[in-house]
């Protein structure tokens, strides 16, 4: 993965915090321990409404986590 972010430099990063066997919260904090990353926007997205975990992200890294489903809209702002 961090190849390819590498290769693509994107802007954003997108991630789902319990998708997959390497969920988005552990590629997350990946990301945050990259100096090279540093400066990348993370975009969490979750289906659950009130984990512990979320409100810990919040409160330590201060990111954007949208709720599933959410729409254009608020993820527009989430990556301002």
């Amino acid at each position: 993965m961090f190849r390819t972010l590498d290769e693509r430099q994107p802007d954003v990063v997108l991630l789902d915090i319990h998708l997959g066997p390497d969920d988005g919260l552990a590629l997350g904090i990946g990301l945050r321990k990259e100096k090279r990353f540093s400066n990348l926007k993370v975009v969490f997205m979750t289906g659950t409404f009130d984990d512990p975990e979320l409100v810990e992200l919040r409160r330590l890294w201060k990111v954007p986590i949208l709720t599933k489903p959410f729409d254009l809209a608020a993820l527009a702002e989430a990556m301002r």
